[in-house]
């Protein structure tokens, strides 16, 4: 993998190639993970020749050749007949961009509540195809004991300080790689604290962009919303911060501590509130 790394890395020096548009400032010709190598060109013929002479090379060296049936190309904005002609010159076929999102970028506010309405039916309303009768709302569960819940976190709530993760990176100027494609080709000099939205921008940067204003709204100042995120225990805060908190319960502590089962806790806490039903409680 060092001898295929330091290959691509000199792809400008293979003759015809040229870096993708988006990635020239950041001089970015490849990604490789452990089963997978992605590697950008420019939407052109000698371009995709280069990348594949490059990996033609590594195969002299290292007998792992590629597979052209089970790797494609990605194109974006390239026209028809050049497309048609570069897959037929290469013997590569077309894929298509995944619909999805991975687990630690982004959850749209609509899959969010889905998963909070998921959790209440499951977990609290509705059981064997009948609704039960609920006592007490879900959302009143997901509180601290001192405001008479259970500490069980509110999806909603916690989405919104696992996004504040995506600017605290570009807060710190983290060397990776988004970072600096961020920097380079989105701020473009201006800092995150500054910046101003325009509907040309994807949905994903919007959203980031959106969880940066609640979080000014909520600290008030630029300089406080980049001293916050410099915290160690940041998402806890910004938890409390986003939460809808609740009356002081004034028995949490009779309501023990970790080493209780949750099923005593949850029952306990509903005799205390008056919450249990009627044969139960009798």
């Amino acid at each position: 993998m060092e001898v295929l790394f330091r290959l691509l890395r000199s792809l400008l020096t293979f003759h015809g190639f040229s870096y993708h548009p988006k990635c020239i400032k950041i001089n970015l010709t490849h990604l490789i993970f452990t089963d997978d190598l992605l590697v950008f060109t420019r939407g052109d013929l000698p371009s995709v020749q280069a990348v594949d002479t490059c990996l033609s090379l590594f195969a002299a060296y290292s007998g792992l050749r590629v597979n052209p049936v089970k790797s494609n190309l990605f194109f974006g904005g390239v026209p028809a007949q050049l497309k048609e002609l570069i897959l037929s010159t290469t013997g590569y076929v077309e894929g298509d961009f995944p619909n999805f999102w991975g687990a630690s970028v982004l959850l749209p506010k609509g899959v969010v509540k889905k998963i909070n309405k998921m959790c209440n039916d499951f977990l609290w309303g509705i059981g064997e195809g009948q609704r039960r009768m609920v006592f007490k709302s879900w959302g009143s569960f997901c509180c601290p004991t001192q405001e008479g819940g259970v500490n069980i976190k509110e999806v909603l709530s916690w989405n919104k300080c696992l996004m504040l993760e995506w600017i605290r990176k570009i807060v710190l100027d983290l060397p990776t790689i988004w970072v600096r494609w961020i920097k380079a080709y989105v701020l473009k000099g201006v800092s995150i604290w500054e910046f101003h939205l325009t509907a040309a921008y994807s949905w994903s940067w919007s959203s980031i962009i959106s969880y940066r204003d609640l979080l000014l709204a909520s600290v008030g100042t630029a300089a406080a919303a980049h001293q916050f995120l410099c915290q160690a225990d940041y998402k806890k805060q910004a938890y409390d911060l986003f939460r809808d908190k609740g009356p002081l319960f004034p028995m949490h502590k009779t309501l023990g501590d970790t080493l209780n089962y949750p099923k005593h806790v949850i029952i306990r806490l509903l005799a205390l509130q008056n919450k249990l039903p009627t044969i139960d409680n009798l």
